[in-house]
């Protein structure tokens, strides 16, 4: 587990091959390990890898990989809808994205575990964004950030997302409507989402 969380800290910063060396050294250290929910981990790990990537059917097959792993508790509701926030990532139809973030947002309400909502607040963001709403995902970043009680510098959707509504709405604009959806409650903002 440290090893992974090590090879994406690594990618966040940059360090493409010092991530791969440490997934690489993960895997090693994976071999002799029968704990499914680690093993799952550690796909999950590539999935995220793969997506930042652009590896989609790589991160595609690492889902697949995971939920083997899981077996029956790939029906539990955070891992559901992780699954479905990764697949409304690589959805090129805005359709099927959008068929994907529902999903994952019933799977997170579910759950009810805040940092997932706010992961999932993310992905509605970068629905609004793919929409050409860009206001409505500046409120919705507010709104994640709002669940969460701070930013989560290391979600790179979120920064992407956030640098994005800046440059088309303008700093203060962008004051504006974040300002607007730390204010709006986070389900409102997801049904106005979906009723674009």
């Amino acid at each position: 587990r440290m090893r992974t969380g090590q090879a994406l800290m690594l990618w966040l910063k940059g360090d493409h091959d010092a991530s791969a060396a440490a997934i690489a050294e993960a895997e090693r250290c994976a071999e002799p390990v029968t704990w499914p929910d680690a093993l799952a981990e550690l796909a999950l790990a590539k999935v995220a890898l793969a997506r930042w990537g652009g590896h989609a059917d790589e991160a595609r097959h690492q889902l697949g990989v995971a939920a083997t792993l899981l077996g029956e508790d790939a029906e539990r509701a955070n891992f559901r809808a992780e699954l479905h926030d990764v697949l409304g990532y690589l959805a090129d139809d805005l359709s099927e994205a959008r068929t994907h973030r529902v999903a994952a947002w019933q799977a997170a309400s579910e759950a009810g575990y805040a940092p997932l909502i706010a992961r999932i607040l993310v992905g509605f963001a970068d629905l609004a964004l793919r929409y050409g709403e860009y206001e409505q995902a500046a409120r919705l970043l507010a709104a994640s950030v709002g669940v969460r009680g701070r930013p989560d510098r290391s979600d790179p959707d979120a920064a992407r997302i956030e640098q994005e509504a800046r440059r088309h709405l303008g700093e203060a604009r962008f004051a504006e409507v974040t300002q607007e959806g730390s204010q709006t409650g986070w389900t409102q903002l997801v049904e106005v989402t979906l009723a674009s």
